[in-house]
């Protein structure tokens, strides 16, 4: 599951993602918190057992928001990091 939080950090948007059982019990759970606004939109699983999110990272009005892209391994820890855009306002609602 993908989204974000305003419960960590100075209370701005950060992204969050967590793993649940089948009986919906946490498995684990991250929650990305970088002194930027920025928001997880959408969730793939791999075959790795690693998930790639996708979603916005908003970095003040000068620069706007970007698309970000974070890939975690099986035990959620991530894996890697990185956000990108060339104008303004750019995002990623999907995988």
């Amino acid at each position: 599951m993908a989204g974000w939080t305003t419960s960590a950090g100075d209370g701005s948007a950060n992204a969050y993602v967590f793993k649940t059982d089948a009986s919906g019990g946490l498995l684990w759970e991250w929650n990305l918190y970088l002194n930027i606004e920025n928001w997880a939109y959408d969730v793939l699983e791999c075959p790795d057992g690693g998930y790639l999110v996708v979603g916005w990272a908003y970095y003040g009005e000068k620069t706007g928001k970007n698309i970000y892209i974070a890939k975690t391994k099986a035990d959620g820890s991530m894996e890697f990091e990185s956000s990108c855009g060339l104008y303004k306002d750019e995002g990623a609602y999907s995988v």
